[in-house]
């Protein structure tokens, strides 16, 4: 499958996540007080970062190496199914012990039964991501896009039925772990052979996931030590907030996920032909259309913040947007280093990966600091900000040295032009009540026409769109 084609299934999958995940938010935020909403989203945030040890581990190297050796794919699944099981049981045990510790260092003692619950999610969830990685590295989009909505689905409905009739994070907590219980299910029922393979380069396996992990975690800790700050400094009240201001600013994030995510096998397979001329093409193809998807919905979450937080989580958290108007470019500037880290990934450097995001996650604890006791909320997002922007940038020059790629700074002007037109058009007509949302709408129409006057967007884009290409990214472009 093209990359173009299976980015698109990705993003339309993670858009299931995304959407179910929204949904999951607004009615909790309507059940729960703000002080419990803000306990829920530091717990998952929490949780996130120690799923990273077996989402982002393995799952990355059976990407890598399915992709690569398609021979062996299904020994090297099992391969790694067996060191997922080793990591999982240690890691969950741990965890279940080490709860009151993690609630005693935030200073919250009632936190440890909900780290516990959510700590239950772990093996199921690592096993999910392995499987969906393993349909990855065979470019099979398709089957793990709807793997990623059923996964939304599941978790969901789980989680809301048992809160309708239990109303209490406990509740929601379980129905997390349920949810990726059915979803590991699927994606076992999903492989065309379930023969048990014996062992084939466990080692290999495990010396490119381990930098590989070791990236991840220093990724995910720099999304999420503003969050870790706030419920520190700030408490229950700034957290639930600052959980609103993140679950909103994430959608640019989540948005590119998809394309992230098509880049790993597909750059992997054409460094190992020696395709390098498809790989610079690739790498300016993906940057130009990050900016144009990533820009537009920035603009209109930056200019109408607190009107999108009051009218999804009712007015209580509009305070919220206080942190959004950083948060939202914070959020931007993590989805373009993900791409940019997944390309140095792609070429067998986890451990440049590891280094990059390392150095911004260090930066960003400094920063988070010195500013959240200072500015609160807008201080933690801000410290995210900088922080992520810096390390943006490192990728981004590693990324174009390593591949001698020349910069599309024709496209990037003709994307900030119409970025301009855009801002000065959400900012110019203000309107009350919800009609933002017309205004924002036009106003992304009106930048896609600038960028298909300008020449940007090309036939072989809106053919795209239609569905009716079976061009690869990695298609030379005129304009750049």
């Amino acid at each position: 499958m093209s990359l173009k084609r299976g980015t698109l299934m990705l993003m339309a999958g993670w858009a299931a996540i995304l959407v179910t995940g929204y949904l999951l938010n607004l009615v909790l935020a309507r059940w729960f007080a703000t002080e419990s909403f803000g306990n829920y989203g530091f717990v998952m945030a929490v949780l996130m970062w120690f799923e990273i040890f077996v989402i982002n581990g393995m799952p990355i190297a059976v990407q890598k190496f399915v992709s690569a050796r398609g021979k062996d794919a299904y020994s090297i699944l099992w391969t790694s199914m067996r060191v997922q099981f080793a990591l999982v049981t240690v890691l969950t045990v741990i965890l279940l012990a080490s709860a009151p510790l993690f609630a005693t260092a935030f200073r919250d003692p009632k936190l440890t039964p909900y780290f516990r619950l959510a700590f239950l999610n772990i093996p199921f969830y690592g096993f999910f991501h392995l499987l969906v990685s393993f349909q990855n590295g065979l470019r099979r989009f398709g089957k793990q896009a709807f793997c990623y909505a059923f996964y939304g689905s599941a978790k969901l409905g789980c989680s809301l039925v048992l809160c309708y009739f239990h109303r209490s994070l406990e509740s929601v907590l379980i129905g997390n772990a349920l949810g990726s219980a059915a979803s590991v299910g699927l994606a076992y029922l999903m492989l065309e052979d379930k023969t048990i393979r014996p062992p084939l380069r466990v080692m290999e396996l495990v010396r490119y996931a381990t930098p590989a992990l070791a990236y991840s975690l220093m990724a995910q800790l720099l999304m999420s030590i503003d969050f870790w700050s706030v419920k520190y400094f700030l408490g229950e009240k700034a957290c639930g907030y600052y959980n609103t201001a993140s679950i909103l600013s994430r959608i640019p994030f989540y948005l590119l996920a998809g394309l992230s995510a098509a880049m790993l096998p597909t750059i992997s397979s054409e460094i190992a032909e020696g395709a390098l001329v498809r790989v610079r093409n690739t790498i300016r193809n993906a940057m130009r259309y990050s900016l144009m998807l990533l820009i537009p919905v920035s603009v209109w979450l930056t200019v109408y913040s607190r009107e999108i937080a009051a009218l999804l989580f009712k007015s209580k958290f509009a305070p919220s947007g206080a942190a959004m108007e950083f948060l939202v470019w914070a959020f931007s500037s993590m989805a373009l280093m993900t791409l940019f880290l997944t390309l140095i990934n792609a070429d067998g450097r986890p451990r440049r990966s590891f280094l990059i995001s390392g150095a911004a996650a260090v930066l960003s604890f400094v920063l988070n600091l010195l500013l959240v006791p200072r500015m609160g909320i807008r201080g933690a997002a801000l410290a995210s900000l900088i922080s992520i922007t810096l390390g943006t940038a490192a990728g981004m020059t590693d990324v174009f040295i390593r591949f001698r790629t020349a910069f599309p700074v024709a496209s990037i002007a003709r994307i900030g032009l119409a970025t301009a037109g855009l801002l000065a058009a959400v900012l110019c007509i203000r309107t009350g009540g919800s009609g933002f949302i017309a205004i924002g709408i036009l106003g992304t129409l009106g930048y896609g026409g600038l960028l298909l006057l300008s020449g940007e967007i090309s036939r072989d884009d809106l053919i795209l769109l239609r569905g009716r290409s079976h061009a690869v990214l990695s298609t030379p472009s005129e304009q750049l």
